[in-house]
C-alpha cells in the first residue's frame, strides 16, 4: 500500500535522549541549521534495515525518555542501508540510513507523545524498534500534525525560514550569512562518501579565506531565495569586496567542475550586483576543463602544497 504523500513512504526512528545517542554540540548545529531553513547531513539507525527505505522517504525522530515526543524530521537521501558498528560502541552490528534533516527543536519544543496519540488514533504505540514503518492515513495525519506544529513555532518566533517551511516562503528575502564553517560532519564508512566530499568543501574554503586576509575583505556566505523554491541556495564563498562569487567543489574531475559551474551559473542569476564567478579545487584541472571555464569566463583557483594557485581570472559579465 502507498503512502498519500506521492508514493514515499515514512519511518519512526528513535532517540534515547543521551548524549551517547547524539551529542549535544551535534544536536545544537542541527537546530541552528534547521532554524535558518538549511539541510543538515547525516546518517541515523534504523533497527536491523528493514523496510526498504528509499531516497526522499520521510523520517520522524522521536524522543523516547521520560521527555517523550517528536524532536525532528528528515528526508533519506541514498536509497538503502548501510551496516556498520553499534553507535554505542558495543560489538554488534545496526543499520544506518543516509538522511537531511530539514527541521530540529529543542526539548521545550517537542511534540508531545500525548498529541501524537491523539492524532493518530490508529496506530499503535509504543515505538519499540527505530524504522518502524508508519501507514497511511496515521502517515498522513503526522505529517499534517507536525508541520502544524512547525508553522506554530514559526509563527511564535516569527521565523519564516524553521525548517524551510514552504507557505512562508514569500516572507524570505535573500541574505548574506556567516561562512558555513564544518557545518557537516565527516564519517569513516564508505556510503559517506557525499558528506566527506561536503566536509572537505568546507575545509578548503576555509583555507582558502585564511590565505585572503579576511580582515581586509568583506567576506560572507549567502542564502538566496528564489521565487517559487522552498529551499533556499546556500552560497560557499561571496567576496563583496571584489564582488566575487565562489563555489568550492572536493575534486576536479569532469564531473564535479561541471557540476560546480552550473551552480555558479545559477547562483550569479539570483544575486543583485551580478559578481565574476569563480571555482575553487583542490587540484588543477584538466586543460580541456580549464577551456571550458575560459569559455564560460569562470575563474579557477586551485590548491597547491605551499597555497593556492591562481589559473583563471574570473572575468567581469555584464
Amino acid at each position: 500500500m502507498n503512502d498519500s504523500l506521492g508514493h514515499r513512504k515514512s519511518f519512526f526512528v528513535l532517540w534515547d535522549g543521551s548524549s551517547e545517542g547524539l551529542d549535544p554540540d551535534e544536536r545544537q548545529t542541527m537546530i541552528d541549521a534547521t532554524t535558518d531553513g538549511k539541510l543538515h547531513d547525516s546518517s541515523w539507525s534504523f533497527g536491523r534495515g528493514y523496510g526498504d527505505p528509499r531516497a526522499g522517504d520521510r523520517i520522524i525522530l522521536l524522543r523516547t525518555s521520560k521527555l517523550g515526543g517528536v524532536v525532528a524530521s528528515a528526508v533519506i537521501s541514498k536509497d538503502g542501508v548501510v551496516m556498520d558498528d553499534h553507535w554505542t560502541g558495543t560489538e554488534k552490528r545496526t543499520a544506518y540510513i543516509d538522511v537531511a534533516w530539514d527541521v530540529m527543536i529543542g526539548d521545550e519544543d517537542l511534540l508531545t507523545i500525548d498529541e501524537l496519540r491523539h492524532a493518530m488514533p490508529d496506530f499503535k504505540f509504543p515505538v519499540l524498534g527505530s524504522g518502524r514503518r508508519i501507514h497511511d492515513p496515521s502517515a498522513a495525519s503526522l505529517d499534517n500534525r507536525w508541520g502544524q506544529h512547525v508553522d506554530e513555532l514559526g509563527r511564535r518566533s516569527q521565523n519564516p525560514w524553521l525548517g524551510g517551511r514552504p507557505q512562508s516562503r514569500q516572507q524570505r528575502v535573500s541574505r548574506r550569512i556567516p561562512l558555513q564553517r564544518k557545518m557537516t560532519p565527516a564519517y569513516d564508512v564508505e556510503s559517506f562518501a557525499s558528506y566527506r566530499a561536503r566536509r572537505a568543501e568546507s575545509d578548503l574554503v576555509d583555507r582558502f579565506v585564511a590565505g585572503l586576509r579576511p580582515e581586509r575583505l568583506d567576506l560572507s556566505g549567502c542564502q538566496l531565495q528564489v521565487e517559487g523554491v522552498n529551499r533556499p541556495l546556500l552560497v560557499d564563498l561571496l567576496d563583496h569586496t571584489n564582488n566575487v562569487l565562489y563555489k568550492a567543489k572536493a575534486s576536479a574531475s569532469r564531473e564535479a567542475v561541471r557540476m560546480a559551474l552550473g551552480h555558479l551559473l545559477d547562483y550569479r542569476r539570483h544575486i543583485e550586483t551580478k559578481p565574476s564567478t569563480c571555482m575553487l579545487l583542490p587540484e588543477r584541472p584538466a586543460d580541456d576543463l580549464i577551456d571550458l571555464l575560459r569559455e564560460y569566463s569562470v575563474g579557477c583557483v586551485y590548491e597547491k602544497s605551499n597555497g593556492f594557485e591562481v589559473e583563471l581570472k574570473p572575468e567581469v559579465v555584464a
